[in-house]
């Protein structure tokens, strides 16, 4: 009698251990797994569901907000809007970069899933939340509710105002200090026309710079390429080389060819006009200083360059404004025109500032592929260099650049000194 008893309790025991393996299997793989690159390359929406299953099944007890999001617009300038067009509705949001995800009740996977989200939606974003097994959720606002996501599944972007300040008053300080200290501030001059797009110079330095559109300079025998626009302080001359110095460089100086040096566009003062891009966010903010005041004047959701077989990644830093085309043309691949956008302002290389491209063959129904291309900006990058607005927003800038030194023709005069900073 005693055997069986004791056969039966082993029997019991072995039964609930093969149930917990089924009810929670292993996952510590899947949290290895590279959202990002599963992102870029897309997945069916079974595979979707499993990687949000990376996220330990277990019942949650509690969570802890480990930050909240405001929609309002924070930083220390004042605002006083000039674009009279359409604003982002959301400053801190949410993208669907996969097919389908679920929106849940509460921040763990064995919640019940209130609804599915489909790709290219985006919503507020409430709070960033950590449940008690140490994941982050996104509390977002959204037709059904307020209803969680997991952080690894989606794509999250902000405006960074204050971060768009500091870059201001950084940049500001260097040209003030720089001309204290009695030293001319000037721009690399290296751009190249290249319509066809050939022969594209692909070599990066050790900082990830692109030779292509940029000027060589050189630290003690090391080369570091700089952009096309970047502006510069001028130390001293070094044979028939400038010492220059670059705002955020890693070192002290560099000396450049004097050829690469443009001493034309005048750079007497911080101008009173800044365009500051975030690669990160895929937004930019528009400011301008009256009276010694800076202020918000604009912002607005972008998209900027990738690497690709005709384009690169925009490049950061600080640049000056050179000109600027009411209409910039694009080819393809074999040298043939493609397509043109509107209201393009150069601030590096072949690098603009501009509202929706079109192709050739999309002039029939423009409105049509404005709307799906549009929908897209402050989502991620895919452009071949240059920075993407909505058009109404391109036309705004456009003709806060020029002013009212419009001419006839395609290209354009700058009124005044205009620096594009991009983080």
């Amino acid at each position: 009698m005693k055997k069986v008893i004791l056969f039966l309790a082993l029997l019991i025991m072995s039964v609930g251990v093969v149930a917990e393996n089924i009810e929670r299997p292993h996952i510590d793989a899947k949290r290895g797994l590279n959202i990002e690159k599963v992102i870029a390359l897309g997945t069916s929406a079974e595979e979707d569901e499993k990687i949000e299953e990376g996220a330990v099944n277990e019942e949650l007890q509690e969570w802890q907000v480990v930050r909240k999001f405001s929609n309002e617009i924070e930083g220390e300038y004042p605002v006083d809007l000039k674009y009279q067009g359409t604003l982002p509705e959301n400053l801190s949001y949410i993208i669907i970069a996969r097919p389908r995800i679920n929106l849940r009740e509460k921040p763990t996977t064995e919640s019940e899933i209130v609804a599915k989200a489909y790709e290219g939606k985006r919503y507020k974003v409430l709070e960033l939340v950590e449940n008690d097994m140490g994941e982050e959720w996104y509390r977002i606002d959204t037709p059904e509710g307020e209803v969680f996501v997991y952080k690894k599944i989606v794509l999250f972007r902000e405006f960074r105002f204050a971060k768009m300040e500091e870059k201001i008053g950084e940049l500001e300080g260097f040209i003030e200090g720089s001309i204290a200290s009695g030293m001319e501030v000037a721009s690399v001059n290296a751009y190249i026309p290249n319509p066809n797009n050939e022969g594209l110079m692909r070599d990066t330095d050790k900082y990830g710079n692109v030779e292509d559109q940029s000027a060589v300079g050189y630290y003690k025998g090391t080369k570091v390429f700089v952009a096309d626009r970047t502006i510069v302080a001028i130390e001293g001359e070094v044979g028939k080389r400038y010492r220059i110095i670059k705002q955020g460089g890693e070192e002290p100086y560099l000396d450049i060819s004097m050829r690469r040096i443009d001493k034309r566009l005048v750079i007497d003062s911080m101008p009173r006009k800044a365009i500051v891009i975030d690669i990160k966010n895929q937004n930019l903010g528009v400011y301008e200083r009256e009276e010694d005041t800076w202020k918000l004047i604009s912002y607005t959701y972008s998209k900027t360059g990738i690497e690709s077989r005709l384009g690169f990644k925009t490049p950061r830093g600080a640049f000056i404004v050179p000109t600027a085309k009411n209409f910039m043309i694009y080819n393809d691949a074999y040298g043939e025109k493609e397509g043109y956008a509107q209201y393009a302002i150069r601030f590096s290389g072949g690098g603009y500032i501009h509202g929706t491209p079109f192709n050739l063959t999309e002039e029939e129904e423009l409105e049509k592929y404005r709307r799906i291309k549009e929908s897209l900006l402050g989502s991620y990058p895919g452009t071949r260099k240059c920075v993407r607005n909505t058009l109404e927003h391109a036309e705004f800038l456009f003709d806060w650049v020029v002013g009212e030194e419009r001419r006839e023709g395609n290209f354009q005069g700058i009124e005044e000194n205009v620096v594009v900073i991009v983080i």
